[in-house]
């Protein structure tokens, strides 16, 4: 007998062209419906065994758009995906994408070991970690991807190609046939069984052999080929016993590994009840499983727009479960889901070392940021334990594999301190879920080159448009929020981690600046962050190419910093294009500064970086990236991190040739020594002096050449920020002539007699004027000096600056402080005054708190750190009369805004500050209605200073900054925070409140510590009272210790929320705030309409007039009234807030927390100078 039965080429030919056309075949996109030959007659067929069936031109081929690439032999089905022809990465606006890598010939090795490698990709792994490049990395080429189809098909495709498979159903084509050993009726005693099995394009029939199955088909009358209409579809001439199953029930095909000629079929056996069963066919040759498992796969796709095997009772448990994790975008849309076969291998129970690969049916789901691997039958726990993890994040997707052989698809994921895990799954769906995949993908990010995955399939699956699911350009950050928590759930980390805030660039009117601040510390979580939360963070900055500054300023890096990446680390970094770095920080600095081309500033001041004598280290790439010319970061802060010579020398030789001229750059306390910072300042020197506008070389060396400065001085006409701290330099007066300076900071420099006069001299000259901030901390200045710089202030009338003299001697010569004190009772201050870290005695403070009261002009005070002397030597505490003096300054003066009254410590570790007698001063705030800012952070005045601040918040309607950070040392405890919040319940002007973490971190460790001790303390007590027998007190003694171990646990686990609550109250009466604004600026819009008191009041009488005849007036609608001039008066008020305020719907500005300085606080606010009538400024010399 005939083994199988085959098509010869003439054949072919004829029914290719008695073909008629078809009457869709302009619309039909997302299936290609195959018509199949006949049978031929048997002595034809076994003259012609090995050739294969051809498909015919699909009504939409888009062969012309690729080239032609068969994943089988050339005379095989060629199957048209079903919904989607699928992958380029298409761009935002979807005219323009990347190709990504793709095979070109499945027999190649490229299937049998994949090259994971390409040089477009956000994981390179390619060349020795010898050099970094110092051109960029390689950019695929741009192609046009308008004329390729795009994904999800529209609704006429989806129409058009269901009206193809209904034709399709109309007939009964034999598509193939061979002996086949199979294993489909399965039984305890059955064994496999070899029959003659024919594929039609509805069913797989089963027969005895060749000759039984001409019988009864009856489909070798001639040698004409010819198909046998059907109605209804599913009825065929054949008896029940030859039935196997129906194409349009499979739910799967795929080769089963280690069996080279046997492939499985999964499907649906029972409709009803979902019941999912499978059969193994073994054929006779490997060229025999491919033609079998190519026309079954060609077939199961026309059916694919009704094979959706997902019942409606898994779909329920899908978006529980989606629901719990809100990864549901939109409940009204519906979820992705696909019934796919799970493979995995497992060790044989035989003990023979053996493995077993096991098939599990699950349903694949897609939430907005994750993978959903989710059980049908089982229960969690034992899915768990078959297949190990049931939920990966979309982005921590490292490649996907689909050879085009059979369904099986691998994904391949990243995993946290594990190798990279690969998932096998096999489903008819496999094309249409690596779109599905791509789209969710690409809708995070839309803005990246490249996508941050490898996709490795035919061309007929990579060119494909995406449609993107959002609109980021309606979105404040652009997606940024939405893209760290979807890397949030490819780490598996908590996002509420994360503080930081995005707000728009002052330089442009759509740029954005984004600034990371300190980690929030939750459930006892780490002060600082981790490296895989720097690392989601510097990802998603990676993905989103929207920010113009970046800053993480503060931040400590060094845990990404001292992180060497390993080759088998899925999340390893490396530079795209360029040669593997093992430094993590450096590899996604690299990457960040490189592709995001509107980056202008970057802040790594006190990070914590450097020290690296490496080529490869942080600051060494970003001197690399500048000299490749491919990027526009002109602003550079790296403050306070350990610069090595190679840093210094990248940096100079990216400065000399960077695309843009550097305009910022902040070296201060980086370790440097005069030859470097002569090499640097050589290098802006050189390349454009012209554009500088901010420099700093601070804190480095006190011998830098004066040359240099000076010429920076002369040729940076643009500068207006320097900053000289402990540089030894002092400009002179015609130098500072030609500058337009707005900050000048000469701290830590020795200033002189003549110092201070020449200083004097400049400060008069037209070219102060300019300035806004002028630093002269720890210069050794005296009473006499601050005065006499004070009054030359005032004769400049620039008093909108800032004056800083902090950490001076000011008390050492005491006969000049009378004409000190004299000179700011006059008002011959500036807008805002510095004097933190100043030993004080306690006349002295007087003295100056009485100066105060009658000051006009200060604004803002700082006074923080200030080590007070106390006048009696016995005590160390603050005298009472400095703190009525205090208290009376609150309360009488008028024009200070702005204070700040912060605690520190000693060389010694002392604490030093006011402490906790100013807690009786702070109820004079409570009718202050000038101050807007207050600062007491390390006071550590504990529940006592937290029970006067919320005394005062219940009446205070003007404080709207306050600052409570580090004040308790088992001081402040869950009964302050929760005085706090009863007050801020009343309170709704306060909108920055830093949020507590030391205090927060204090008290918890304070109550476990409390805990522990009072345990043990039970357990004595317990042991004693059980072998002695007791007593009536030892027995109270255990029941008090229970009740206070009690109370200490109660307060470990409720003070966390009570904080929360504070928070809480803080962001609503920010929203309010928001809400007010956004009423002025709607008001300030439309047409101003002035109210005519006079009309009004006649109006009144006529009213009143009419009313005394009984006549009704007339009612005026809202519209006819003239609006109220009160904004106030337009917003429903009650108790706590405003009534129809629906917080829920105000988007945030930002995303920090309650710590940051919002847009509305006094700080950086525009002053306008008082103008004091200074003429006689020389009557208090």
């Amino acid at each position: 007998m005939l083994k199988n039965f085959g098509f010869s080429d003439s054949t072919r030919r004829k029914t290719v062209a008695s073909r008629p056309p078809s009457s869709n075949r302009s619309t039909l996109l997302s299936h290609r419906t195959s018509i199949f030959s006949t049978l031929s007659r048997a002595s034809t067929a076994a003259t012609e065994d090995d050739q294969s069936v051809s498909s015919y031109k699909h009504p939409r081929d888009y062969s012309q758009h690729r080239p032609s690439m068969s994943v089988h032999s050339s005379d095989s089905i060629r199957s048209a995906p079903l919904r989607t022809n699928t992958s380029l990465s298409a761009l935002s606006n979807d005219v323009y994408a990347y190709r990504s890598s793709s095979i070109s010939d499945p027999t190649s090795p490229a299937l049998s070991q994949i090259n994971l490698s390409r040089s477009n990709t956000s994981n390179t792994m390619m060349g020795p970690p010898s050099m970094i490049p110092l051109s960029p990395p390689h950019t695929p080429g741009v192609v046009d991807v308008s004329q390729f189809p795009a994904y999800p098909p529209s609704n006429a495709e989806k129409l058009a190609a269901r009206n193809a498979m209904n034709q399709h159903d109309s007939t009964i084509n034999v598509v193939y046939a061979s002996d086949v050993t199979h294993d489909f009726e399965r039984s305890l005693l059955s064994k496999t069984k070899k029959e003659y099995v024919v594929l039609t394009n509805q069913h797989l029939l089963r027969f005895k052999n060749q000759q039984k199955a001409n019988q009864s088909l009856d489909l070798f009358a001639s040698n004409q080929s010819r198909s046998i209409p059907v109605s209804p579809p599913s009825k065929i001439f054949t008896s029940k016993d030859h039935f196997m199953l129906r194409v349009d029930k499979i739910i799967a095909i795929h080769a089963v590994g280690g069996v080279s000629y046997t492939f499985r079929i999964d499907y649906v056996a029972d409709e009803e009840a979902r019941q999912v069963s499978s059969v193994h066919y073994t054929v006779d040759s490997s060229n025999d499983r491919l033609k079998w498992m190519d026309r079954l796969r060609s077939l199961t796709r026309v059916y694919l727009p009704r094979t959706q095997f997902v019942s409606r009772q898994d779909r329920l448990r899908c978006t529980e479960r989606l629901s719990r994790h809100k990864e549901i975008a939109d409940m009204n849309d519906e979820i992705v889901m696909h019934k796919a076969i799970f493979r995995y291998k497992r060790l044989k129970s035989d003990n023979s070392g053996q493995y077993k690969e096991i098939f599990l049916t699950i349903n694949v789901a897609l939430g907005k940021f994750s993978i959903y691997l989710l059980p049908t039958e089982q229960s969690d726990e034992d899915h768990i334990k078959n297949i190990g993890r049931d939920r990966y994040g979309l982005l921590a997707l490292q490649s996907m594999i689909l050879d085009g052989n059979d369904d099986t698809l691998r994904l391949k994921f990243r995993q946290v301190q594990a190798d990279s895990k690969t998932v096998e799954l096999a489903t008819s769906h496999c094309e249409e879920l690596i779109q599905d995949i791509r789209r969710a993908i690409h809708s995070l990010v839309p803005l990246y080159p490249t996508p941050p995955y490898q996709l490795v399939a035919n061309d007929n699956i990579q060119n494909v448009r995406m449609l993107p699911m959002t609109d980021i350009s309606k979105i404040d950050d652009f997606g940024f929020s939405r893209l760290l928590e979807a890397y949030c759930a490819a780490f598996n980390l908590n996002k509420a981690r994360f503080n930081y805030m995005v707000d728009s660039t002052v330089d442009t009117d759509d740029g954005l600046s984004l600034e990371l601040h300190p980690a929030h510390e939750i459930n006892e979580s780490s002060q600082v962050y981790t490296r895989y939360e720097l690392l989601a963070f510097m990802r998603s900055l990676r993905h989103n190419t929207t920010f113009r500054k970046i800053s993480f300023a503060n931040v400590d890096l060094s845990e990404i910093n001292s992180w060497s990446g390993k080759r088998d680390d899925g999340w390893t970094v490396t530079i795209d294009g360029g040669q593997h770095v093992e430094n993590v920080l450096a590899s996604e600095l690299y990457t960040l500064i490189l592709h995001n081309k509107k980056l202008r500033g970057l802040d790594l001041s006190d990070c914590n970086i450097g020290g690296s004598k490496s080529t490869h280290s942080p600051i060494c790439i970003i001197g690399t990236v500048l000299q490749s010319k491919q990027t526009g970061l002109n602003s550079l802060h790296l403050k306070n991190n350990t610069l090595s010579a190679n840093d210094v020398d990248a940096l100079a030789r990216g400065i000399l040739v960077a695309r843009k001229a550097i305009r910022e750059l902040a070296v201060s306390g980086c370790g440097l020594d005069a030859m470097q910072i002569d090499t640097l300042l050589q290098a802006v020197y050189m390349r454009s002096p012209g554009h500088m506008k901010y420099l700093d070389i601070s804190s480095n060396t006190n011998s830098i050449s004066v040359a240099q400065v000076d010429g920076i001085f002369r040729r940076c006409n643009r500068l207006d920020h320097i900053r000289l701290r402990s540089c030894g330099y002092l400009p002179d007066p015609m130098t500072l002539d030609l500058t337009k300076l707005e900050t000048l900071d000469l701290g830590l420099t020795p200033l002189s007699d003549e110092h201070v006069l020449t200083l004097c001299q400049w400060i008069i000259t037209p070219s102060f004027a300019n300035i806004k901030s002028l630093h002269l901390d720890g210069c050794g200045l005296h009473a006499g000096h601050v005065r006499d710089i004070l009054i030359a202030i005032a004769r400049s009338k620039n008093m909108a600056i800032h004056v800083d003299f902090s950490q001076n001697p000011i008390f050492r010569h005491t006969n000049h402080l009378p004409r000190l004190w004299y000179a700011i009772m006059q008002s011959y201050t500036p807008y805002s005054m510095g004097f933190r870290e100043l030993e004080w005695d306690e006349n002295s403070l007087q003295e100056f708190l009485d100066s105060l009261m009658d000051n006009e002009t200060l604004v803002k005070l700082d006074l923080s750190g200030m080590r007070v002397l106390p006048s009696s030597r016995q005590s160390g505490a603050v005298g009472s009369d400095t703190i009525k003096k205090l208290a009376t300054l609150l309360e009488r003066n008028k024009k200070l805004q702005e204070l700040h009254l912060s605690g520190g410590e000693d060389e010694n570790g002392a604490r030093i500050g006011l402490g906790k007698a100013m807690s009786s001063a702070l109820s004079a705030l409570a009718y202050n209605n000038v101050l807007k800012k207050l600062v007491l952070r390390g006071v550590r005045f504990g529940d006592v200073g937290i029970t006067a601040l919320a005394d005062v918040l219940r009446i205070n309607q003007t404080l709207t900054y306050l600052d409570i950070e580090d004040n308790s040392v088992s001081l402040v405890t869950i009964d302050g925070y929760r005085m706090l919040n009863e007050a801020l319940m009343t309170n709704n002007v306060l909108m920055t409140l830093p949020r507590p973490r030391i205090d927060l971190r204090n008290q918890i460790a304070q109550l476990k510590e409390a805990i522990r001790e009072l345990t043990l303390a039970e357990n004595e007590t317990r042991y004693i009272i059980a072998n002695s027998g007791g007593s009536d007190t030892r027995r109270a003694r255990l029941q008090l210790q229970i009740q206070v171990r009690s109370q200490a646990e109660s307060a470990k686990e409720r003070i966390t929320s009570e904080v929360d609550k504070v928070m809480m109250a803080i962001d609503r009466n920010k929203k309010l705030w928001e809400r007010v604004q956004a009423q002025v600026r709607l008001q300030a819009q439309q047409p101003y309409v002035p109210r005519n008191d006079y009309a009004d009041h006649m109006m009144n009488d006529l009213n009143d007039t009419i009313s005394m005849f009984g006549i009704n007036p007339p009612t005026l609608s809202q519209d006819q009234r003239t609006p109220p001039s009160d904004v106030y008066a337009s917003v429903p008020w009650t108790s706590t807030g405003f009534s129809d305020v629906d917080y829920s719907t105000i988007p945030p500005r930002s995303m920090s927390n309650p710590g940051t300085p919002s847009e509305h606080s006094s700080v950086g606010s525009q002053f306008v100078p008082y103008n004091h009538p200074y003429n006689k400024p020389d009557s208090v010399m």
